[in-house]
């Protein structure tokens, strides 16, 4: 398969000059932690059903490891398709054990763990699509092209209806799915397929596709002020493509990113809290990573009841104050932000600049 790749286009970053307004306290978090290591780790049990239907696909489950070494808030991230690989993804983790994270010696909670599990009958050929895919792929493909987005949208919506589908065919329709919202100028939704693509993209698809996704994650994620997300693909797009040309557009916009972090300027983005309903117990918060060690939430509309602060060596829950600047130690590894609040609620989360 051919995917069609419109050009890219070099963004501006959305960068705001902001700081709370009036006085703010400056709360101050620190550790020292050791990563929890991989003991045992048993791949799931492939579903009956949808193994004698020739389903494939994927899950991706984020998880805390606990003191003792087993996981606990286990809850899935993203899945290929909707409740027929979660509950085995799940129990799979439920599972697994580790040798804990340390601090000062004694085992410690770890969170922001993540994991992919792919489910795939048994065959030589990972990147395997069938001939009626490749056949609707390419007429959908080339009704983008055309601009007839009635024909490509059918298409989709028929691929779409048939679970019965190879793995590499799971990763290509969200590929196809991509460059259909893309064209309708739907940012948001051609981003949300990219990622989805990339989950497997790497296992199931040729390099120049690969390349050409790790590429275009990179722009739509720096337009939409996802950076951290932008600078991880770029570290997987340099050792996948270690020529890549200089005057490449995606080298300006990570150089950006880079001096943006390293600036005196204040990071704005806006977030918005939504119901989870898959969510063990449902629950309603925003989910940001965060690149910089200090950071406040302001311009509250609705109902703010915590901030909790999900890294690799550390984690923590914050009660809410609109006049704090919370900060945390760099050596806590990648932290994800969670909001939690009110459903419907809108603020404003300000990542302020290193002090000193």
């Amino acid at each position: 398969l051919t995917p069609f790749f419109p050009f890219l286009l070099v963004c501006c970053l959305p960068a705001f000059a902001a700081e709370p307004e009036g006085e703010t306290n400056t709360a101050e978090i620190t550790a020292v932690r050791t990563h929890a290591v991989p003991d045992k780790r048993k791949p799931p049990r492939y579903p009956r059903d949808a193994l004698r239907r020739g389903i494939e696909g994927w899950v991706v489950v984020q998880f805390t490891i606990t003191e003792d070494g087993t996981t606990d808030d286990r809850e899935i991230v993203i899945a290929s398709i909707d409740g027929v690989f979660e509950k085995a993804a799940i129990n799979a983790v439920s599972g697994w054990t580790f040798k804990p994270a340390t601090l000062d010696g004694v085992p410690v909670q770890q969170g922001n763990r993540q994991a992919s599990l792919t489910f795939r009958t048994k065959r030589d050929n990972a990147t395997t699509v069938s001939g009626n895919f490749q056949e609707l792929y390419k007429e959908a493909t080339a009704a983008i092209k055309d601009g007839d987005l009635d024909t490509a949208k059918e298409i989709i919506t028929q691929l779409d209806a048939n679970q019965k589908r190879l793995l590499a065919e799971v990763c290509y329709l969200d590929v196809l799915k991509s460059v259909y919202w893309q064209k309708i100028g739907n940012e948001k939704a051609q981003l949300r397929y990219i990622n989805r693509a990339l989950v497997v993209a790497d296992k199931v698809v040729k390099k120049g596709v690969y390349v050409n996704l790790l590429r275009q994650a990179i722009v739509a994620s720096a337009k939409a002020g996802k950076y951290a997300a932008a600078l991880k693909n770029y570290e997987t797009l340099v050792v996948v493509e270690p020529e890549l040309p200089v005057d490449d557009p995606v080298n300006k916009i990570v150089s950006d990113i880079k001096e943006l972090l390293q600036s005196n300027t204040a990071i704005v983005t806006e977030g918005k809290i939504i119901r989870c309903k898959k969510c063990t117990p449902p629950r309603s918060s925003w989910r940001h990573v965060v690149l910089r060690g200090r950071f406040s939430v302001d311009k509250v509309v609705g109902k703010v009841s915590e901030v909790e602060v999900i890294c690799e060596r550390q984690s923590v829950t914050l009660v809410y104050d609109p006049e704090t600047v919370w900060s945390i130690e760099r050596d806590w590894g990648g932290c994800d932000l969670r909001v939690h609040g009110e459903d419907g609620t809108t603020f404003r989360l300000v990542e302020h600049p290193a002090t000193g």
